[in-house]
């Protein structure tokens, strides 16, 4: 005798090539930024020169937000 059929697993369902479900286009869970885009913009922005501490202050805060933004 059989064992009885357990149903459907939880889980992403396999696309039609077998593997988990394909790319969606506009998906939000897809990065927007690669990481060396991330590095190349933190980069540019720490190697201005600041005058003085608030011209630092300032270039820390683009900095931050760069890294803020790739990862939400």
């Amino acid at each position: 005798m059989s064992a009885p059929h357990p149903g459907p697993r939880p889980g992403p369902r396999p696309s039609a090539q077998g593997g988990p479900g394909g790319p969606v286009p506009h998906d939000p869970r897809q990065p927007q930024v690669t990481p060396e885009e991330v590095a190349a913009q933190v980069n540019e922005i720490l190697s201005e020169d600041a005058e003085d501490l608030a011209a630092e202050a300032d270039q820390l805060s683009r900095a931050h937000a760069v890294l803020h933004e790739a990862l939400q």
